[in-house]
């Protein structure tokens, strides 16, 4: 019993539920036994009479003799099993599927040995419940293609049954049901009341014959159902939602359900919609009685993980994860200091697509002592103080050992790591733990036959366990239960709930299972062996839960998505005509905005002398106020997740690294100006070499900042390919310039702007030969001088350089745009003619569009404005385009830009990554 539910709770008063307690308790003072088909069910019958004796007035009777159909089997066939035979863990019967497989194909199979065993497990299941004449060798004989091959598997797997003295629990039904028609007793067994069970297998019906008196309980209350239909799959939620509210406020005693075919689409949907109605009212007590994987629940999860990646590398994905859900780190301290050097690695494009434990304490401390952060190196050094610890132990423990001696030093290697962390544990987290625990005594039970294994197969084996492994914790009587159709047998409710009740979704359709002759399943009636069955199993659900309430309500979506659905025509030939709920009013009042509103006036002034980013910050200032906010003085830059690939600025890091080799005549084989390209004999092999030292360089380990040396050396001969190919090309451009001479590359200068001091860095400046100058920017994507223009221009990279850091005699400022294809110059040149090529027609847009002395006036004006905006603390939320500002920003979930625009504005955020191989100030 629960003492912490209220007796008004525990009590069901409305005689649905009256007229069942009456029932059972009249079948069991005969000295009967209820079997229900669920131990869910099983417990909800127990409850509802235990809150019957309370409202009595008892304070003690005996326990009720109700079982699950599953329990109660296996408790009767230990109690007769004489031989000692062992009673096989699913696991364990797994493990011998997989032998026998394996023995009859000599392992030369097309698919995973255990992707097969948990096939041919789930046939046997089958053949044993519905077919067990079938089970017999001679009855096989005509069985044919895939059967043939489940035939022989099935020898083989009952063979080894024998020879471990072992017995599949899918032949329990079958075993009791024979010693029972060999006993001979003077008193006949109690009589069976079953419950919940929407149809019996043949095995049963056998069993139950052989026990004696059974009958199967039925409602003679049908209740009354409506039938009705929404627009839309969320439109059919949020009624459903709604309706509970409804039926909550009229009493405080209802007890309600909710039933969906294919559930574990709609859950995450339905689940969101109850939390907001509970976040607008009373909240509504609710429970999902189909359980999920232990696998999702965090500390399992955890467990798996961290035992996995002591022998294998675990994904990025995954490490960010293990990092942030409190069961890695003993202290909040350590966490934040581990997910810093994480941030920290991102942010130095250090990321890989897999890390493997070493690797990522390797990096870590790198990482963790250049940012010179007390708490990452802290959190850092405990962590590697720990894996120490286990790795001693690892080294004196045996690489092959049973799955027993395994499952003990997993529980000893995850102490040593501080799992299950710093979080204290709640009742559903305490519970996943203990389950966790039970799954790794099956693990360990796995040495019944004396196998053993390595400890990355163990690891693997827990984890894969935990996918397969489905955990719900304990009910809570809540007062919304939701289920599938066929999880709702033997459970009442005041009212029901039928989301879903449309054509494709009921009857539930499915395939027939692949290892066992369609002509079997179909005369043995096997599920979805045809769509006669399906159908008339479908209808005795439907009828069944009509008469589980006083008042069902049925509903389906009339579209899903672009596609139109029909209703169900169960459904309609049961519950009756269907009603269409036109808007959304219908059924459903509308909720309390909560949102609190006031004007956020105050401007926050930027108080540091050094303005971080350079031209970089005063762009974002003039595409967004707000952006620029966020991401130069909150520090907000997008998470920059692991590329399996070198990024787009790791490429044009390599790129610039080059060019500067390229024009570097200070450097072996350097050149510094026209002539001296034009002198290069062989073009290609210059840039190769050049290309090869660069790539020796950024790849060095014993550099400090070098590229992570996790790339293939294929991938890397590629790159050094495609870089040699595009600098080769652009240099062959360059060849048809008038004369030049390079000035310097990558020339640093701090320019101080409205109290500001920006560092800035110039990829190259050229001098020509009457003296005047060229700055030129490398750009391997498209590009466009008009983005410098206008009161709010798009770019102010250049305009920047020319307005505060270049020479007096500036004659241009010119983009190098190295895209394969389309080399050439795009800017502002005063004379392009005679300073870049004489060849120039008037159309061009270097000649046409003149670099003027009010041009610069007014780009210095511009970029003064934006850099005193930016001093003042203005961060408005002022996007210049929505479409393309917004779609290049990580700060809408801050911003809440979107909810201000109406509805045809809204639009999918592009995740394309718009970064460029071109420089970037510091």
């Amino acid at each position: 019993m629960d003492a912490d539910k209220s007796p008004e709770m525990q009590n069901p008063t409305s005689s649905i539920f009256s007229r069942r307690n009456a029932r059972l308790e009249t079948w069991l003072a005969r000295n009967g036994m209820v079997l229900a088909a669920s131990e869910r069910t099983a417990r909800s019958l127990a409850a509802d009479l235990d809150a019957e004796r309370l409202r009595e007035g008892l304070q003690a009777w005996p326990t009720s003799a109700i079982y699950a159909w599953d329990r109660w089997i296996a408790e009767e066939w230990h109690a007769r099993n004489r031989d000692g035979r062992m009673l096989l863990q699913p696991l364990q019967e797994r493990a011998l599927w997989m032998r026998a497989i394996k023995q009859r194909h000599n392992g030369e199979l097309t698919l995973s040995a255990g992707r097969l065993a948990a096939m041919a497990q789930s046939a046997y299941r089958l053949l044993c419940g519905h077919a067990p004449n079938s089970l017999a060798r001679g009855a096989r004989s005509g069985w044919t293609n895939d059967a043939a091959v489940f035939s022989e598997w099935m020898d083989a797997f009952e063979k080894l049954c024998r020879e471990e003295d072992a017995i599949s629990p899918s032949r329990l039904t079958i075993e009791v049901a024979s010693l029972l028609r060999k006993e001979q007793k003077s008193t006949p067994n109690p009589p069976l009341l079953l419950i919940g069970f929407d149809r019996l297998t043949s095995a049963q019906e056998s069993l139950l014959d052989a026990w004696g008196e059974w009958a199967t309980d039925r409602s003679d209350m049908p209740g009354a159902g409506r039938y009705v239909a929404t627009h839309d799959a969320k439109t059919e939620i949020e009624a459903c939602v709604r309706w509970i509210r409804e039926q909550m406020e009229q009493s405080h005693s209802t007890r309600l359900m909710v039933i969906a075919p294919n559930l574990a689409e709609r859950r995450g949907v339905l689940e969101r919609t109850l939390r907001a109605e509970s976040q607008n009212g009373a909240a509504i007590d609710f429970e999902f009685s189909l359980g999920v994987p232990l696998q999702r629940m965090s500390i399992a999860r955890s467990a798996g993980m961290l035992l996995r990646w002591l022998s294998e590398p675990i994904t990025e994905t995954e490490l960010d994860w293990l990092l942030g859900c409190g069961h890695l780190a003993v202290s909040a301290e350590e966490e934040t200091g581990l997910q810093s050097v994480m941030l920290e690695i991102r942010h130095r494009e250090w990321s890989s697509p897999a890390w493997g434990l070493e690797e990522f304490i390797a990096a870590a401390e790198h990482w963790a002592g250049r940012a010179n952060s007390a708490i990452a190196i802290s959190a850092v050094n405990t962590l590697h103080s720990r894996i120490d610890a286990v790795h001693a132990m690892l080294q004196v423990t045996p690489q092959m050992q049973s799955p027993r001696a395994w499952a003990e030093d997993a529980r000893r290697l995850l102490d040593l790591l501080g799992w299950p962390g710093f979080i204290p544990l709640d009742s559903v987290a305490y519970q996943s733990r203990e389950r966790w625990e039970k799954v790794l005594e099956d693990c360990a039970a796995l040495g019944f036959d004396g196998s053993r294994m390595t400890w990355s197969e163990f690891a693997t084996t827990a984890e894969d366990a935990c996918k397969e492994s489905v955990f719900a914790a304990e009910s809570e009587n809540p007062r919304v239960l939701i289920m599938e159709p066929l999880e709702s047998a033997g459970q009442l409710a005041d009212a029901i709930w039928f989301l879903g009740a449309e054509e494709r979704s009921w009857p539930a359709q499915g395939q027939p299972h692949p290892l066992l002759p369609v002509g079997l399943q179909r005369s043995s009636g096997m599920p979805h062996a045809s769509l006669r069955e399906d159908w008339e199993i479908a209808e005795r659900v439907t009828k069944r839960i009509l008469a589980s309430a006083r008042s069902i309500v049925f509903s389906y979506a009339k579209r899903d998505g672009e596609a139109e659905q029909r209703p169900s025509p169960i459904t309609l030939a049961i519950a009756g005509e269907c009603i269409e709920v036109k808007q959304h009013a219908d059924v459903l009042s509308a909720h309390t905005d909560r949102t609190e509103v006031f004007e956020d006036a105050p401007l926050l002034p930027f108080l540091n002398s050094e303005l971080p980013g350079g031209s970089r910050s005063l762009t974002l200032q003039s595409l967004c106020p707000f952006q620029a906010f966020g991401v130069v003085r909150l520090r907000t830059e997008d998470d920059r997740r692991t590329n399996p690939a070198l990024t787009p600025s790791q490429r044009g890091l390599l790129l610039h690294a080059v060019m500067r080799k390229v024009w570097d005549y200070n450097h072996a084989g350097g050149i510094s100006d026209l002539e001296s390209l034009l002198a290069v004999p062989d073009l290609r092999k210059f840039v190769s070499d050049i290309v090869k030292a660069v790539m020796r360089e950024t790849f060095d380990p014993r550099r400090a900042n070098a590229f992570p040396n996790r790339y293939p050396q294929r991938y890397l001969e590629l790159e050094s390919e495609r870089l040699t190919r595009l600098v080769t090309e652009w240099l062959e451009y360059e060849r048809t310039r008038l004369p030049f001479t390079i000035a310097g590359t990558e020339q640093e200068a701090e320019v101080m702007l409205g109290g500001l001091k920006l560092r800035l860095r110039l990829d190259r400046v050229d001098i020509l030969p009457n003296g005047s100058r060229l700055i030129l920017d490398y750009k391997t994507g498209l590009v466009n001088p008009k983005d410098w223009d206008g009161d709010r221009p798009e770019d102010v990279q250049l305009p920047l350089y020319a307005c505060f850091a270049a020479p007096d005699n500036l004659e241009g400022l010119l983009f190098a745009q190295m895209a394969p294809g389309d080399m050439r110059f795009k800017g502002r040149v005063r004379n392009a003619a005679a300073s870049l090529n004489a060849t120039l027609k008037g159309t061009s847009g270097l000649v046409k569009d003149k670099l003027t002395s009010q041009q610069l006036d007014d780009w210095k004006q511009r970029i003064e404005e934006l850099a005193n905006d930016f001093v003042e603390g203005r961060a408005n939320v002022d996007p210049k385009d929505v479409d393309k500002t917004c779609a290049r920003c990580h700060l809408h979930a801050v911003c809440r830009i979107y909810e201000n625009l109406p509805d045809d504005v809204w639009h999918e955020i592009s995740d394309e990554d718009s970064a460029d191989e071109g420089n970037q100030d510091e």
